[in-house]
């Protein structure tokens, strides 16, 4: 038969010749490609943000509002499928849970994306960049080493870098950038040393140095290699430094993952030194970029809600304690359960890794649409987790969605770690050194926003960032209160029945009292005082001596029937500024006196007041709106403040 068309060939015309070569050209090209024509064919069914000829949508990706203009609004644009143009390759973005599913789920579709090998230059083959065989095997070597029995004993190495972070914030009353100090301590957690800047995000942001031949041109390439080689040659050292100290460990001694991954590798001799660096290397970038970002992002969510901030401060109190001098309990950890849902919920509206994608392994229907092979698959948790027929009112920040009394929901919708086999193998760790963290700087910190900083615009880089920074000169700052900063500030009153009559004089004579206790000497007790729900020692300028108590004593009976006298006729409720700035005593009395109106008022103090809270004015006086009853803990400092905050109701 070849013998048959080589004949035919030899008595065939030059332009015959020619013809059926390119025909022959043309078929092998069609193989080869037929995989991408398929995929390209379905690109141009699919919708997606408008894309120009070659370039495709890198201008979009380009773009620093990329989260905030189109990803948390793609779903309601384009429905549950959609593609985008990198250059003349398409990819589709999947947003429904039960389409991830289908992906995420199984172990055909665990290779990743082309992307992935711009971490090859930095992270080498660990297990965030291999695929395959190398993945599977690494992955499961070194799933035990996550065991959460093993990763509960580096509470203590979470406390001891928490303890240095408290150590290092300031003392004086300031606006900082929780981002810069968070990122430190977590990764004085993982190793001590201070990483280089990553360059992939920067690649994938400016979509023509994707091309190596020319990225390599550029001075960031020589840059990425230099901190590869001086981490490859930290990891070396360290490496031959723990084997020598694994030598004399007992079996009681704490350990670092690090000593796990050297037994493995004495185990296996297929696990080799250089497999070592490269998942040593993969820990501490994910480590270090996605933990600070959640925390810091948590930090400043609490700030912004002071309600969920006290059930917090309450629960940590309850299962912890407020003794800063000795390290948690696992079973404390374990048992902050509000903390934790108030990190899922920051993870849910801001998740660390924004972008993840995957490489289709075998042909797979998505809902409506088969992808074929080889398929790049786009996944934005960023997108999912704002999808209002799972997360209603999706940009509120609600806790109670992970609470222990919410709904099932399906794990595919909250991806901040991924799901099915290929999730992320630390995400019990980083729960643990999370909640640690953030529960250390709240026993140590209360947190309010600064004026004019309150909202966040996120960032895409390798991991969500927010603009500026989470507390100084960025759009999310948090503020920590202090004395000389309540004294400063204008008290707000916030007025809850109707007052139709004389409101400024009401205000006005409040307004003196409260600058009047303010202003006081403090009480002998209280000198050297540390307010847990403040953030700084109160440093009074001098004692109040017992003649000053008795005078301040009669200064506020005075002033009780002046308030007595205008209040006649109205209801309303005042916060418990003073007796969150001093705290309040243990056993206090309560003033009750009848007035013309038929109104009774009450002075009552028996609680804590956290900052922000309100007693209820149409209840008992002991009743608190917020935080829950359980944490208003009295404090002994003296009855000279019995009346530093009070209730007006009607009897």
């Amino acid at each position: 038969m070849s013998m048959l068309l080589f004949m035919k060939l030899e008595k065939s015309s030059a332009v015959e010749l020619y013809t059926y070569l390119t025909l022959i050209l043309v078929c092998v090209l069609l193989y080869i490609f037929s995989d991408y024509l398929k995929i390209c064919a379905l690109a141009f069914r699919l919708p997606g943000p408008k894309s120009y000829p070659i370039i495709g949508n890198c201008l979009d990706i380009a773009r620093k509002d990329l989260i905030t203009r189109e990803m948390a609004q793609a779903y309601k644009h384009y429905g549950p499928l959609a593609r985008v143009w990198i250059f003349i390759f398409p990819m589709f973005v999947v947003f429904d849970p039960n389409d991830l599913k289908v992906i995420l789920s199984s172990k055909k579709h665990t290779n990743k994306s082309m992307f992935y090998k711009l971490l090859h230059n930095f992270l080498g083959r660990g297990l965030i960049t291999s695929s395959g065989h190398k993945w599977s095997s690494h992955r499961k070597l070194i799933q035990p080493s996550f065991n959460i029995a093993i990763l509960e004993k580096f509470i203590d190495t979470f406390t001891d870098s928490a303890s240095f972070l408290i150590d290092k914030l300031p003392k004086e009353e300031t606006v900082l950038n929780v981002t810069e100090y968070v990122n430190n301590c977590v990764l004085d957690i993982l190793n001590g040393i201070r990483l280089g800047k990553v360059v992939a995000p920067y690649r994938i942001t400016h979509p023509w140095l994707l091309f190596n031949s020319i990225y390599k041109l550029t001075d960031a390439a020589t840059a990425e290699l230099n901190q590869k080689k001086q981490l490859d040659d930290f990891s070396r050292k360290m490496i031959r430094r723990r084997r020598e100290i694994l030598k004399t460990l007992s079996p009681s001694d704490r350990r670092c993952l690090l000593d796990f991954m050297i037994e493995i590798s004495n185990e296996n001799p297929d696990f080799t030194e250089d497999d070592i660096i490269d998942e040593a290397c993969t820990f501490m970038l994910a480590g270090q970029d996605s933990v600070g970002a959640a925390v810091a992002f948590t930090l400043f969510l609490l700030a912004r809600h002071q309600d969920q901030q006290a059930k917090c401060y309450e629960e940590i109190e309850r299962h912890i304690g407020t003794d800063c001098s000795k390290p948690p309990s696992a079973e404390g950890i374990r048992e902050l359960r509000h903390l934790e849902a108030c990190i899922k919920e920051s993870l849910r509206l801001y998740p660390s890794v924004p972008l993840m994608a995957r490489k289709i392994g075998e042909d797979v229907r998505v809902g409506k649409y088969n992808l074929p092979t080889g398929t790049e698959i786009m996944i934005l948790p960023y997108a999912t987790h704002r999808l209002e027929h799972i997360y209603p009112d999706p940009e509120r920040f609600d806790p109670e969605r992970f609470g222990d009394g919410a709904p099932h929901q399906n794990p595919y919708a909250f991806l901040p770690f991924s799901a099915g086999p290929r999730n992320c193998i630390g995400y019990k760790f980083a729960y643990i050194e999370m909640k640690t963290v953030i529960a250390r700087v709240l026993q140590n910190f209360h947190l309010s926003p600064a004026p004019g900083k309150e909202e966040v615009q996120p960032i895409f880089r390798m991991t969500l960032r927010a603009r500026g920074g989470l507390w100084r000169g960025g759009s999310g700052t948090v503020r920590r209160e202090t004395p000389a900063r309540m004294q400063a500030r204008p008290f707000q009153h916030p007025l809850v029945g109707p007052l139709q009559q004389k409101p400024a004089r009401i205000n006005a004579m409040l307004e003196r009292w409260y600058r009047s206790m303010a202003a006081r000497p403090m009480a002998p007790d209280l000198v050297g005082r540390r307010d847990l729900s403040l953030a700084a020692p109160i440093n009074a300028p001098h004692q109040a001596t017992e003649q000053q108590h008795a005078q301040h004593a009669r200064h506020d009976n005075v002033y009780h029937e002046q308030v007595r006298e205008a209040v006649s006729g109205f209801s309303f409720t005042t916060t418990g500024t003073v007796a969150d700035f001093w705290g309040v005593p243990e056993s206090v009395t309560v003033a009750s006196s009848r007035i013309a109106s038929g109104r009774s008022v009450r002075f009552d103090t028996s609680h804590r007041l956290p900052y922000g809270s309100t007693r209820n004015s149409t209840n008992d006086s002991s009743s608190v709106r917020s935080p829950s009853a359980a944490s208003m803990r009295p404090t002994s400092i003296g009855s000279c403040w019995a009346c530093s905050g009070f209730s007006i109701a009607n009897e």
